[in-house]
């Protein structure tokens, strides 16, 4: 039996109905909007205590920070640069809802690392500016 062309487009509409609410609840976040999103939720102000690689995790680059009474690692694989600018004692500042990471040596600002790059990201220092995708 043959559907008529009016039934056949009853019963496709509710099928692209539902699957533009399923792509909508189940919308996969790029990475680079996860990490935009992750960085921008982070919040702290501390002073770097120790810097270090991780010899049994890909070498990744780990910063080591006193924020009040706490220490905390922090995690720099997407802010080389800005890891190896940093040294122990510099004071590390990020603010929630800002893209930036900025590091301060005696209360002078010597590098910032700007997240709202489309991306990528952008090291500022008082010698140079460079892009990174």
């Amino acid at each position: 039996m043959k559907l008529k062309a009016k039934h056949r487009l009853v019963l496709f509409l509710p099928l692209v109905f539902f699957l533009l609410v399923f792509a909508l609840i189940f919308k996969r976040v790029s990475p680079t909007e996860y990490r935009a999103d992750y960085i921008l939720q982070q919040e702290y102000n501390g002073r770097i205590l120790d810097k270090y690689r991780e010899t049994n995790n890909h070498m990744y680059k780990r910063l080591i920070i006193r924020i009040q009474e706490k220490k905390v690692t922090l995690g720099c694989e997407s802010w080389f640069d800005l890891y190896e600018m940093a040294e122990i004692g510099d004071s590390i500042v990020k603010r929630k809802g800002r893209g930036f990471i900025e590091i301060y040596r005696e209360s002078e600002k010597i590098a910032s690392c700007d997240f709202n790059t489309n991306g990528g990201y952008r090291i500022i220092n008082r010698f140079k500016e460079r892009r990174i995708n």
